[in-house]
C-alpha cells in the first residue's frame, strides 16, 4: 500500500486544502493490470476526513475536483515511494458528510490515485 505520508505532504505543499484533514486508505483490489515481467498498474483508494467538525463553506469539493484533473494535466503528482510512478489522481466522489451518534460531522472525499510499480514506467 502507499503510504499516506506521502499523500499528505502532497496535499499540504499544494496548499489546496485549507482545512484539518486526514488521509485514510481504502482496502481495494489494488492491481488494475498486470505486464509481462511483474511490472503492473494499480490503485491506491483512500479518503480525505477533515478532522475538525465541519462547518457550511469550509470544503469546496468543485475546486478539489476541477485542481486535480489540472494536475492530471500537467502530470504533477506525489513523490511515492519504492520505485513507484503515480499516474492519475481523481475524485471517486464529490464529497460527504459522516455522521455517527457518538462524534460530530466530519466531511470526507474518496480519491483514487493510480501509479505503476515495475522496471520501465508506462
Amino acid at each position: 500500500m502507499i503510504t499516506t505520508e506521502a499523500l499528505q505532504t502532497y496535499f499540504r505543499a499544494c496548499r489546496q486544502i485549507d482545512w484539518a484533514f486526514q488521509v485514510e486508505e481504502s482496502l481495494e483490489e489494488p492491481a488494475i493490470k498486470r505486464y509481462i515481467g511483474g511490472d503492473s498498474e494499480r490503485q491506491q483508494v483512500f479518503t480525505l476526513t477533515g478532522k475538525d467538525t465541519f462547518r457550511a463553506g469550509e470544503i469546496n469539493t468543485e475546486h478539489l475536483k476541477d485542481w486535480l484533473e489540472a494536475q492530471n494535466h500537467r502530470k504533477h503528482f506525489p513523490a511515492l515511494p519504492d520505485g513507484k510512478q503515480a499516474l492519475r489522481l481523481e475524485c471517486l466522489s464529490a464529497g460527504y458528510l459522516y455522521t455517527t451518534a457518538d462524534e460530530p460531522g466530519r466531511y470526507q472525499i474518496r480519491i483514487r490515485l493510480t501509479y505503476y510499480t515495475g522496471g520501465n514506467p508506462r
